[in-house]
Order: C-alpha cells, then structure tokens, then sequence
C-alpha cells in the first residue's frame, strides 16, 4: 500500500484504483481491466485503460472510479469548508481523458457535504484546461512573479 491511513492517495489515484480493481478481481469479480492494462496500458492503470473500461461498461472499472470519485468529493468539501476557496481545479491524465464525466460526481458529493451550504454552487469545481501543460505554465507564472 502507498499513503498514510487517512489519505486520499489510496484510494483516488491511478495506482490506488489498480490496486482496488486487482483486489475485486482476487475475490472473483469479473472485469476487463487486467486485460486492457495489458493490450492498452503497458502493464500499468492508464486513463486510456480507465476510459476503455467505461465503454466496455466494466463494472469493477465503474465501481472502483465512484469510490475514487467520492474520496475526492469528501475531499473538495473539506478543503472547501477550512480554506473557502473561489474554485478548486482537478488535473491529471484521468481528468484530462474523461473531463466532466470524472468532475461531475466529484462535485456533486462536495456540494453534499459543505457545512455552509449558502451560496456554495459560486464555488467552482472544474477540470483543469491545461492537461499536461500545467505544470510547465505554474512553473513559469511562478519564475515570471520574482523576474518582476
């Protein structure tokens, strides 16, 4: 296992939710996954491999995606209820390859579980729009700030 107990990591990353789906498959669960991580991840949890398996309407993927998606809307509403943020952005490859489908629920479990609930939809949760670019783009917003 990687993270502490108590962390997102486990559960809501690409390694976590390959580890999941291996142990529902250990306990007989059927699933296309291994499969494709084969033929389509090189051995490894890609989002191309996640994708595949949502349109194969892969159970075991969609299971395991919604406990990810929960850990991270838990998550968004906690940061939500102690920093008040303006917005919260979600990146990565996950969220590049399924967008909204991945945002939406993650959104909605945020939403669910804010303590002021009063004007909390101002606050916007959204995928982030620079995908693999980002942290090319912070690095140089972050260099450009001290040039000045």
């Amino acid at each position: 296992k990687t993270g502490q107990p108590g962390t997102v990591e486990p559960l809501a990353s690409r390694t976590g939710m390959e580890r999941m789906v291996q142990e529902l498959v250990a306990q007989g669960r059927e699933s296309v996954v291994p499969g494709l991580m084969q033929s389509v991840g090189g051995g490894r949890m890609t989002s191309s491999v996640i994708y595949a398996a949502l349109r194969q309407q892969d159970a075991v993927m969609a299971e395991t995606l919604a406990v990810a998606q929960h850990v991270l809307g838990l998550l968004a509403g906690n940061l939500i209820n102690i920093l008040d943020p303006q917005m919260i952005v979600f990146g990565g490859g996950v969220t590049a390859r399924l967008g909204e489908r991945f945002v939406a629920p993650i959104r909605q479990v945020a939403y669910a579980n804010l303590v002021n609930k009063q004007n909390s939809r101002q606050i916007k949760i959204v995928a982030g729009k620079l995908k693999d670019d980002a942290g090319v783009v912070g690095a140089a917003a972050l260099a450009r700030k001290y040039i000045d």
